[in-house]
């Protein structure tokens, strides 16, 4: 093995050392649940004292586990979001076979139990995946576009995705990974091109994480954060509004950023003066 091979090692295992280091940091103040419904291994994390908080489905890869997807679910929960994650058939602690159409089967459990715990608001949620799981998610959102309000694929495989459905596309992909690059600008392509008309669902983007592979992706801290969306690139939410100053609920889509976990445990994912009919009005989640 010459020296360069060596380094990239090194800082490959560094990378991985240190990732594994902050999903361990960010345990602190969840809730943390596994359970088996029909026969598929669940993972169910959120912050302590959560109350009608959004939910995420995420999920991992071919030959991957819900380990390696902890780096998101972490991330989400510290932002105060519950995840659900699972292992598909035939991988990590699910020692069924893989079958026909046992993606969305696996997948459809995850969802029922999501919605069954009861700190999760079930019209407010989302999917994740990598990958196989990428396809999985985005089949789900598009099969399901009044039940998911945004979906993160990446690595992404393929999906019947068009300008409609799903609802506020998110792709990634690593730069080293030039198959997935070409196929997640083809699938942004078929689904109507970069869009951010978030709130009618119709947002679009592609994310490219530097100096990352299809594998060291999971363990990119951008890649994380593009996720929970952050930055000014939000995902859009179907959600009920409380409107101070009027006595209006409104049902809309609507942007999320980063969700603020305050001790007495509500979540403010946004606060914005927001031009309407009768005025301004301050909005929140």
């Amino acid at each position: 093995m010459n020296n360069k091979r060596l380094l990239t090692l090194i800082l490959a295992l560094l990378v991985i050392v240190i990732s594994w280091w902050r999903v361990m940091v960010l345990q602190v103040s969840f809730t943390v649940k596994q359970m088996v419904c029909d026969g598929v291994p669940l993972l169910y994390i959120v912050s302590e004292n959560a109350k009608n908080v959004p939910g995420v489905l995420i999920a991992h890869g071919y030959a991957g586990s819900k380990q390696l997807m902890l780096g998101y679910a972490y991330t989400l929960a510290h932002a105060g979001y519950a995840v659900m994650l699972w292992d598909f058939e035939s991988h990590a602690a699910n020692t069924k076979p893989l079958g026909k159409n046992s993606l969305q089967q696996n997948l459809d459990v995850a969802y029922e139990a999501l919605i069954k715990q009861p700190e999760v608001d079930k019209l407010r949620l989302a999917t994740l995946g990598h990958s196989m799981g990428s396809g999985a998610v985005m089949s789900a959102a598009i099969n399901n576009v009044n039940r998911y309000a945004a979906t993160v694929a990446i690595s992404p495989t393929s999906a019947s995705v068009t300008p409609k459905a799903p609802p506020n596309l998110q792709l990634q992909a690593g730069s080293w990974e030039g198959r997935f690059i070409a196929n997640a600008k083809r699938l942004l392509k078929t689904a109507g091109g970069e869009n951010k008309n978030l709130f009618r669902g119709k947002g679009r983007e592609l994310v490219i994480i530097p100096n990352a592979e299809h594998i060291t992706i999971l363990f990119r801290n951008q890649s994380h954060l593009a996720a929970r969306n952050s930055s000014t690139k939000s995902l859009v939410w179907k959600t009920s509004f409380v409107v101070a100053r009027t006595k209006y609920s409104l049902n809309r889509r609507f942007y999320f950023s980063t969700l603020l976990a305050t001790k007495s445990g509500v979540y403010l994912s946004f606060t914005a003066l927001v031009p309407y009919t009768c005025g301004y009005f301050f909005i929140y989640f």
